[in-house]
């Protein structure tokens, strides 16, 4: 296993924020009751991929504690706080104008009863458990040693993927109003456009930021607004949201997400935020993912890489 680790760390890393994660949430998806132990183990879930990342930093040799003060990485610009903290909420604004467009009836009335207030404590809540410690293993870890010999955007469109369907538990512990109220054909196609508004839009973003920054912090914060902002700023009471009404949110959400990614995209030239004097690689160069590995013996390091990819 540490051999397979060290060889094939991203495999590796995927394969144990999977199995982790997976493991701590079946309780809840089998079990009706959802408190107690089988409520801890599925808080514990969502810390897979931050230590399926750290244990195979260590099997690869690494210390575990170095990669993690390396990440996290606080002094960085104030721009990025403020931009990780306020985009989701302008985005949720603009989505809203469409589904003002679209006839659903928005009640603003709702941001001055206890919604406003409990912005900042759910930040906080999401910070630390409810998404925050996700984000070590996918854009701490697996993110920069995807793009070591990928472009920023075949590593998203990589990563992308794998990071939505390892959420996809996450459907069967919804309780009973699963379906919010639309056929099982207009349900499944719904959960396929958010797959995909995760897989290809929001991750755009976490990208963007990592390259920018090469913290996780501003991630971390980023995953945590979109949590909040759409349990405050979603201006539908939660009892509406089904049958038509629910799969306008969701046309109006995942369309704005994809927009706006396909604008970053576009704007960056693909590079997604990565410095001008780093040269992403040709994405007809990369290699399996298996392939990927930062700073392996047994392979090039990322500067001879780079210089490959150059001549």
């Amino acid at each position: 296993m540490k051999r397979f680790a060290n060889d094939h760390p991203v495999v590796a890393f995927f394969v144990g924020a999977y199995a982790i994660t997976w493991t701590l949430w079946l309780p809840a998806v089998f079990s009706s009751d959802r408190e107690g132990i089988v409520a801890g183990l599925f808080l514990l879930g969502v810390f897979g991929p931050w230590l399926s990342a750290a244990l195979v930093t260590r099997a690869g040799g690494g210390s575990a504690k170095q990669w993690v003060r390396e990440i996290f990485k606080f002094s960085i610009a104030r721009r990025w706080y403020v931009i990780a903290l306020l985009f989701p909420v302008a985005l949720i604004a603009v989505a809203s104008v469409l589904m003002a467009v679209l006839g659903v009836d928005l009640q603003t009335s709702l941001l001055a009863d206890e919604r406003l207030v409990a912005f900042l404590p759910t930040l906080l809540f999401t910070i630390l458990i409810n998404g925050g410690p996700e984000e070590p293993g996918w854009r701490g870890f697996a993110l920069p040693r995807l793009q070591e010999t990928r472009s920023p955007v075949r590593a998203t469109a990589i990563l992308g993927p794998l990071w939505a369907f390892w959420h996809l538990p996450l459907l069967f512990v919804a309780g009973e109003d699963l379906d919010h109220g639309l056929a099982g054909g207009e349900f499944a196609l719904l959960i396929l456009w958010t797959i995909i508004g995760i897989a290809f839009g929001y991750s755009v973003f976490y990208t963007y930021l990592w390259n920018r920054t090469r913290s996780v912090v501003p991630a971390v914060l980023l995953h945590a607004s979109f949590n909040a902002s759409n349990g405050v700023f979603l201006l539908i009471p939660e009892s509406e949201q089904v049958g038509g009404t629910y799969a306008k949110i969701s046309i109006a959400l995942t369309g704005v997400v994809l927009l706006a990614a396909a604008a970053l995209v576009y704007t960056t030239r693909g590079r997604l935020g990565l410095a001008e004097g780093e040269e992403p690689p040709d994405s007809t160069d990369a290699g399996p993912i298996s392939d990927t590995e930062q700073g392996s013996a047994q392979g090039p390091t990322r500067d001879e890489r780079l210089e490959r990819v150059g001549s």
